[in-house]
């Protein structure tokens, strides 16, 4: 099992070993449906456009710091904003 956080991998580990796995720390959270997220993130798993990245990269490059503003703007969740800025060699906002 690859276990990932925010769009970066933290860890393998064979299901051997594993006894139990708990996705939110949060039971019985009520999941929001693909069809939900979509509304809220209208790129959501559509693939990057190379102007987007440089559009992203210029933003982040001009000050704008926050992955939800960012997000918006993309319609795209602040996790994947985060990894696209990891991909395209920005590794942090800070």
């Amino acid at each position: 099992m690859t276990l990932w956080l925010a769009g970066t991998e933290v860890g393998h580990f064979s299901l051997e070993i594993i006894e139990s796995v708990s996705p939110e720390a949060q039971p019985g959270r009520i999941r929001e449906s693909p069809e939900e997220l979509r509304v809220r993130y209208p790129n959501m798993g559509t693939p990057w456009s190379a102007e987007d990245g440089k559009r992203l990269l210029a933003l982040c490059r001009q000050g704008e710091r926050s992955l939800g503003s960012l997000g918006k703007r993309f319609g795209r969740k602040p996790s994947a904003i985060g990894s696209r800025l990891a991909k395209l060699g920005l590794e942090s906002l800070g």
